[in-house]
């Protein structure tokens, strides 16, 4: 893949490509929370008062992007969640690997970056 001027050259979509969006931003825990952002700006995701399962979320940028939008997120993974995650109160995360996991409720979201 070959890259010009910051932007994927074969990227398909001219105006959705996370170096042109997030240029200049940092990341705060991981730069997986860029593709989130562009999958919910680039397929106009609504996720307002959703209930949200982030399968495979350590170290939990998804989990992040998610929960700075209000969305109640359930976060699976055995891993341990980057610290800034783990104190935010819309955020439940299971200690788990997701095949070990039993799901007891319905969602409106599964986000997966497995």
């Amino acid at each position: 893949m070959i890259i010009e001027h910051g932007v994927y050259r074969d990227n398909l979509s001219g105006h959705c490509d996370i170096n042109k969006l997030f240029y200049g931003e940092e990341p705060a825990v991981s730069r997986a929370e860029f593709k989130l952002r562009e999958a919910i700006h680039k397929f106009d995701v609504s996720i307002e008062k959703c209930q949200a399962l982030d399968l495979g979320a350590a170290p939990g940028g998804w989990t992040k992007v998610l929960a700075d939008a209000g969305v109640e997120v359930t976060a699976v993974d055995p891993g341990e969640l980057d610290p800034v995650i783990g104190g935010l109160p819309n955020v439940k995360h299971i200690k788990s690997r997701v095949e070990d996991w039993q799901c007891d409720q319905k969602y409106d979201l599964i986000v997966n970056d497995i």
